[in-house]
């Protein structure tokens, strides 16, 4: 296990990276085309930005769902960064629609898993903001201290955590399907839900 690892690492970073560079190269375009449109306000410039901002946000979608479903193929069967890339367009391509639902609901799951973790902060800094107003007043600084350091602490812990949960969740989740595209008794299985609704 360690050992495929060690293997899969580089061409997981690898991977990464490449999804990296081409987010930031999409999201610096649509900022340019932003920018543009703000100091030059003429409907060519707007409808500009408007036709590029559609263009890109799916393709930026689209680069992370081939990243994950590539990650899922480099790991699991231990391929080369860029067969594992070429591997995950032909399922993408195979089940765009699916794929778009699979990782929007992934998204809606985290995103308000994210606001629930806000707001369990918000009301967990309220006790140690008091205790450290206490410790405060008191007149001892090592206490005090003592408590913004422990406060440091649990609010990383419960950060890092969260991270390690979602990115676990969303990576089993993206496993379950490309196990599940990858096996011929499966494919009828993963029909999209507005497909079914359209033609049900």
């Amino acid at each position: 296990a360690i050992k495929k690892g060690r293997t899969s690492f580089w061409h997981v970073l690898g991977i990464d990276l490449l999804a990296k560079i081409t987010t930031f190269l999409l999201v610096t375009l649509t900022s340019l085309t932003f920018i543009l449109a703000t100091t030059q306000m003429n409907a060519a410039t707007i409808l500009l930005h408007i036709f590029l901002f559609l263009l890109f946000v799916p393709a930026v979608i689209i680069v992370n769902i081939i990243a994950s479903l590539a990650v899922v193929e480099s790991v699991e069967h231990n391929v080369h960064a860029l067969d594992a890339i070429h591997n995950a367009w032909k399922v993408f391509s195979r089940h765009t629609l699916v794929t778009f639902e699979l990782g929007l609901i992934l998204f809606i799951i985290i995103f308000i898993a994210g606001l629930v973790g806000i707001t369990f902060l918000i009301f967990l800094s309220i006790p140690l903001t008091l205790l450290s107003v206490l410790t405060l007043l008191t007149g001892a600084p090592i206490l005090f201290i003592l408590v913004k350091v422990v406060s440091v602490m649990i609010y990383l812990f419960l950060f890092f955590t969260f991270a390690g949960a979602a990115v676990t969740f969303q990576y089993a989740a993206w496993v379950r399907f490309w196990d599940m595209s990858r096996k011929k008794t499966h494919v009828r299985k993963i029909i999209p839900k507005l497909h079914r609704l359209w033609w049900d």
